[in-house]
């Protein structure tokens, strides 16, 4: 604190005088901090409101978007399934083992897990994903099968415990009629709904919170928590009013449909969908923080009000005492500031240096980069014409010792070659000078391709070489991504000495992770960082150059960063590895692609 600061402090205090007047500011302060601590309690109370408010829209918005795409999602599979009935007749379709398996097949793309059910006009089982023959059941009394056979299109069912798999399942259906419209069965769908209890655990809406679906004509088909004995729910008419007319991102506090808990809600009206989301958060949970903070600041305003009351006694007590303190305070301070000062611009010299050979290190660099990347085809061309000459004299010499001469140089030329290439190729990402082609691709050619290149490599050891199809699109530039799996897949086939390598592909959150697996030794979990380091080999202190040169999982790493691919390593030491690519999925491909058996078994005969 300045000097002319404490002299002109101590003289007001002085100016003071009597302690009527300190009392009086003392007072003054109580009372302005206790308005604060009102005010501010009011505005926290108001945030903690909206928090909530804002926590509930969000979760009915995303509550909204989940049912839109699993209610679309499953309807799409009922047609399918409507369509295969029409095209084949449900009596071939029951006699028929691959229909069945087709059936299953449909039922595992269901957007949840569930079951496909097809019954009759009698209401019973004619066939069923869950066995090769149906099972005997009657659905006739259920809501769904009553609905259908009455008119209905298409039905939405609560949720119930299935009678075949003792599970709480909801339906989701359709009704089957012939060419002369009469009815003659249903087609249906039963949702396990336990992603419901997963959706409301994420969304840590606080106790006495709760989500559901209601159809818009009132009645319950979902709701977490669920209890079997919970009375049968209709949405209050006035909430429907709302959703009918779009639904509302937060409500006044109201009570929450079931359980007459008063909460905030939101609403929101499933898109092509006769359904409403419904989002509330129990009010005594929402503002349970605020009574916490409330209670909190106000401990500490007492404390501080108390503290202030004993400051203002030492302030009057303490007058002479900081006169006698003043010229020691200034004298130290103005050392202070000078020291301050002298390494204020020591560091700033300091760190002018390193700026400037940071700089100058990486313009170096990117020089050395952008050289190698321009003079990368005048390098190869005098391998190229070695290799040529080379080949030449080989057919010149006769005598078998000056043969076995020139085909060792003929060795270390191709040693020169991969490692001049490797380090090219290092040196052109590096430079920025590769420009990527990024389109839609579909991944199953690229799989046919890189198993056709790499199985005479695998044969040669003794590896069994696998591939399993896949019928998705990717979004990826073909020849970078073809260049990585080549690295991957050689990688696999060099460090195995026995057993299979594996490609394939599996559906990931939008993308599409392919993968390279193989029965080698594995990679310790202490290496596991370093493996995509430049020239860095694991058991290879020698630099056996047969064992490769360090630079392929480097040369990936660089191509993956250049596509947006990510890279995910995992191995068990003495199991194998698993390395792979995980790409985007093509707009195309937002929904996950069924590969049909015999386009799957046709790939794979001509992926050997």
């Amino acid at each position: 604190m300045p000097f002319r600061a404490i002299e002109e402090r101590s003289g007001w205090l002085h100016a003071l005088g009597t302690r009527p007047m300190v009392l009086a500011i003392a007072g003054f302060a109580i009372a302005l901090a206790l308005a604060g601590w009102t005010a501010v309690a009011w505005m926290d109370y108001r945030r903690t409101l909206d928090d909530a408010h804002a926590r509930s829209s969000d979760a009915a918005r995303l509550l909204e978007e989940h049912a839109r795409r699993l209610m679309a999602g499953t309807d799409l599979i009922l047609q399918r399934v409507i369509a295969r009935i029409e095209e084949k007749s449900l009596p071939a379709m029951r006699t028929s083992g691959h229909e069945w398996e087709r059936l299953r097949s449909l039922a595992a793309t269901l957007p949840e897990s569930g079951t496909l059910w097809i019954l009759d006009a009698r209401g019973q089982v004619d066939m069923t994903s869950l066995q090769p023959e149906a099972p005997e059941g009657d659905f006739s009394e259920r809501m769904f099968f009553r609905a259908h056979s009455e008119g209905a299109e298409r039905f939405l069912g609560k949720i119930i415990r299935g009678g075949m798999t003792s599970r709480h399942v909801f339906t989701i259906s359709r009704r089957l009629d012939d060419d002369a419209g009469r009815f003659t069965g249903v087609v249906a769908a039963g949702i396990v709904p336990d992603f419901f209890a997963h959706l409301h655990e994420s969304l840590g809406l606080g106790p006495g919170s709760s989500i559901a679906l209601f159809r818009t004509d009132g009645p319950l088909l979902l709701r977490q928590p669920y209890d079997e004995d919970m009375a049968p729910a209709i949405l209050p008419e006035a909430l429907r009013r709302l959703a009918a007319e779009g639904g509302a991102d937060a409500t006044p506090v109201a009570s929450a449909p079931i359980d007459d808990i008063p909460s905030i809600m939101s609403l929101r009206r499933v898109r092509d969908q006769p359904i409403v989301a419904v989002a509330a958060i129990s009010r005594d949970a929402a503002l349970a923080p605020f009574r916490l903070r409330a209670m909190e600041s106000l401990a500490i305003l007492s404390a501080s009000l108390l503290g202030l009351i004993g400051l203002t006694w030492l302030a009057l007590r303490g007058q002479e005492r900081e006169a006698r303190a003043r010229a020691a305070l200034v004298a130290a301070k103005e050392e202070l500031e000078e020291r301050v000062a002298e390494r204020t611009h020591a560091l700033a010299d300091a760190l002018a240096e390193a700026e400037t050979a940071r700089r100058e290190a990486v313009r170096a660099n990117q020089a050395k980069s952008r050289f190698l990347a321009a003079a990368s085809h005048d390098l190869r061309q005098p391998w190229q014409a070695l290799r040529l000459f080379l080949d030449v004299l080989l057919l010149r010499l006769k005598d078998p010792k000056d043969r076995e001469v020139a085909e060792k140089a003929g060795q270390a030329l191709e040693g020169g070659e991969s490692l001049l290439s490797a380090l090219l190729d290092v040196s052109v990402l590096e430079a920025g000078t590769v420009r990527t082609e990024i389109r839609a691709v579909p991944v199953l050619p690229l799989l046919i391709r890189l198993a056709q290149e790499c199985e005479p490599q695998a044969a040669q050891k003794g590896l069994t070489l696998s591939v399993v199809p896949c019928g998705a699109e990717i979004t990826t530039d073909p020849v970078l991504l073809l260049r990585i799996l080549r690295n991957l897949m050689t990688n696999a086939i060099r460090h195995t000495a026995q057993g299979r390598i594996l490609l394939g592909c599996r559906h990931r959150a939008g993308g599409l992770r392919i993968e390279v697996w193989d029965t080698g030794p594995g990679i310790p979990p202490a290496e596991m960082e370093r493996i995509f380091e430049d020239f860095y080999q694991i058991e290879n202190a020698e630099r056996d150059r047969n064992k490769g040169l360090g630079l392929g999982l480097a040369i990936v790493r660089r191509m993956a960063l250049l596509l947006d691919h990510g890279i995910d390593v995992r191995s068990r030491p003495g199991k194998g590895s698993m390395f792979a690519v995980l790409a985007a999925l093509a707009p195309s491909e937002e929904e996950v692609v069924v590969v049909e058996y015999a386009e799957a078994h046709e790939a794979a005969a001509r992926a050997g």
